[in-house]
């Protein structure tokens, strides 16, 4: 079962508002955060740490300050205490997604905006090309393959190693292994070789929900 989550956050809030959970997410991640300079940048980041941490706590056991990351070959993190257990991370604008699964997965998550079709023609290949250019709706079009693209390199861990012209996304061997859906103004796609449809749980959470499973944690 591929379990996915997803949550939207208000970026408009004040970062300070949630520094108290700063503890809860990783090192690497912290310094992350204290570089940005927006308040929106520092919270959807922390978000997407608390997210992952709340969801990989809860689904190995393993409590939020033991849970170690290794990597492999190609640098994709791996819980280093579960090596069965795979996930992978995306955000975009105010949006965060995660999904777990017992086999290697990828997830990407972007706001549909105007379709980039110079990026299409330069970086895709001419069939996902064209069918951006030939689509009712190219804006859409454009953003489903994006999200292929990157749930797919995000799967094998070659990130931007892969170049997206070296692979299509329509090849016969990995196009049904896409789980692709829109959600609001954001388009969501998962990837996993042992995908089907009738195995992908989605589920909506929200700020509270997931503060919530901080919130006993923190002595004030």
């Amino acid at each position: 079962m591929i379990n996915v989550y997803y949550l939207f956050v208000d970026t408009k809030k004040s970062f300070e508002q949630y520094r108290k959970y700063m503890r809860f997410v990783f090192e690497n991640r912290q310094k992350k955060i204290e570089r940005y300079y927006f308040d929106h940048s520092k919270i959807t980041s922390l978000f997407a740490g608390l997210l992952s941490a709340g969801i990989i706590s809860e689904s190995t056991g393993i409590p939020f300050d033991k849970i170690k990351f290794c990597e492999s070959e190609n640098g994709k993190p791996y819980v280093c205490d579960a090596k069965d257990y795979h996930f992978s991370l995306s955000h975009s604008g105010n949006c965060i997604a995660f999904a777990e699964n017992t086999e290697p997965v990828g997830i990407d998550t972007e706001e549909i905006k105007d379709a980039k079709t110079d990026i299409a023609k330069k970086y895709f290949v001419n069939e996902e090309y064209e069918y951006i250019k030939n689509n009712q709706s190219p804006d859409k079009a454009f953003f489903e393959i994006w999200t292929k693209k990157e749930a797919y390199v995000k799967m094998t861990g070659e990130g931007i190693l892969r170049g997206f012209d070296t692979f299509s996304t329509f090849e016969s061997k990995i196009k049904d292994k896409f789980y692709t859906w829109q959600q609001g103004q954001y388009m969501f796609s998962v990837y996993s070789d042992d995908l089907t449809s009738d195995i992908v749980n989605i589920k909506e959470i929200s700020e509270t929900e997931l503060l919530k499973k901080f919130d006993d944690f923190i002595f004030v």
